[in-house]
């Protein structure tokens, strides 16, 4: 049976058609080291649980009628195609490496059916032998891989003892998700496109981040990256405006962004977007698939307004937007015309999720092999947040070279640690 594409899956497409340099940052190639404990046979047979379990890891993507479709394979199917064991001699882990890294899933690939879950054992008899996890964006979100790991090691756990596992949820049903996604898809937009229209209004003019006004039409995405510590007078700051205003630690560190960038540019307002998991209920928590949506808030800015009362200003506006998580929000990026927001990453690195996110098989976790990606993106600016635990704040601009130059990038903190100053 072939389903309509989720919203997501159409921008993600249309993207790599816009921008096809940097298509590979669609899709993750990760390498593990396993260890010689772990029994391989059983690791191979546990995958067919995992495609079995979650739908999204059979979808490919075919044409029909000259639109992009999605199609759910048969378990047995996906299992052929997606899992594979190759014998690895002994000196070739870093030609692995490179080959694992250097494929990438091409416009073409994806329309022709290409598997966009692949599971690949590299058997080597006399050292660790390595498993390369590829998946498409297509079929899966942050969350999802979180999942996925963990999918993996409940198949292995059961598996090892010679039985089938079982499962605390019935798979999630994906194929009725995108059904009922697409059934509610025109009203549901429609509300979104008329709460966006006023809540942004007269913030979505793309930044002129350049006095070059076709700097931005640069084809070039090479990214830069330019970072900072919160001090602990810093933490302190969020810590006070967090409580005192009622909102997430996020949401302040959120508008001290958009403030700063504000102050850099003399802007009136500033546009950002925040991924949102998307997710309700506990049978989406454990699904594999790609949910996440972005919610767009107008940050209005002034400098006679501190860190305090401008996310007083906003937080009924951030609360307001949260109602329209379920509908995707390219469709009003294209209504209003909007062409280019600042995304800004929450933080996501708990020690909580380090945990949950490690490939646990059996009595020993399997070590990701650490590989240098060079960054690129389509996107001018984007922010990330990051937790250091009990170390604090960390916050990454990463920069379109080509547009924001680094002078500007150092600017923007420069303007950030006033900002938490001055409050």
């Amino acid at each position: 049976m072939h389903l309509p594409l989720l919203p997501q899956q159409v921008e993600l497409i249309n993207n790599i058609a816009r921008h096809p340099t940097v298509g590979s940052k669609y899709h993750s190639s990760t390498l593990y080291s396993l260890p010689g404990t772990v029994d391989l046979s059983t690791l191979q047979a546990s995958f067919r649980d995992v495609i079995a379990r979650h739908a999204a890891l059979r979808v490919t993507i075919t044409s029909l009628d000259g639109d992009d479709v999605q199609l759910i394979r048969e378990t047995d199917a996906a299992v052929r195609d997606s899992v594979r064991v190759i014998k690895a001699r002994g000196g070739e882990v870093g030609r692995i490496i490179d080959q694992a890294m250097g494929s990438t899933y091409t416009l073409a690939d994806i329309r022709a059916g290409r598997p966009l879950f692949t599971a690949t054992i590299h058997q080597n008899s006399h050292r660790e032998s390595l498993l390369h996890l590829r998946l498409h964006h297509l079929i899966y979100d942050g969350w999802s891989y979180r999942v996925l790991l963990q999918t993996i090691a409940h198949a292995y756990a059961a598996r090892f003892e010679g039985r089938a596992p079982e499962w605390d949820e019935p798979p999630f049903d994906y194929r009725q998700y995108v059904m009922t996604a697409a059934g509610a898809k025109e009203l549901a937009e429609a509300a979104a496109v008329t709460h966006y229209r006023a809540a942004l209004n007269g913030a979505t003019t793309p930044i002129q981040w350049s006095d070059d006004e076709d700097a931005s039409q640069i084809a070039d995405t090479h990214v830069r990256t330019v970072s900072a510590q919160l001090s602990p007078g810093e933490l302190n700051t969020v810590a006070e405006v967090s409580k005192e205003q009622r909102v997430s630690p996020f949401f302040v560190l959120l508008c001290a962004t958009a403030l700063a960038i504000s102050r850099s540019k003399a802007l009136p307002a500033v546009l950002v977007g925040v991924d949102v998991m998307n997710r309700r209920g506990a049978a989406m928590d454990d699904a594999v698939g790609f949910f996440l949506n972005t919610r767009l808030i107008a940050i209005r800015c002034s400098h006679k307004i501190d860190l305090a009362r401008t996310v007083r200003n906003h937080r009924a506006a951030w609360f307001a937007a949260a109602k329209h998580d379920a509908t995707y929000y390219d469709v009003a990026l294209g209504h209003l015309g909007i062409t280019q927001y600042v995304k800004v990453n929450s933080p996501s690195m708990t020690a909580r999720w380090d945990e949950e996110s490690t490939l646990c098989l059996g009595e020993a976790a399997a070590q990701e092999i650490d590989v240098p990606n060079a960054r690129s993106s389509w996107r001018d600016l984007t922010v990330e947040w990051i937790f250091l635990g009990s170390g604090g704040y960390e916050v990454l601009l990463h920069h379109r070279s080509s547009v924001i130059g680094s002078d500007r990038a150092a600017g923007i903190l420069e303007e950030l640690a006033a900002i938490m100053a001055k409050t």
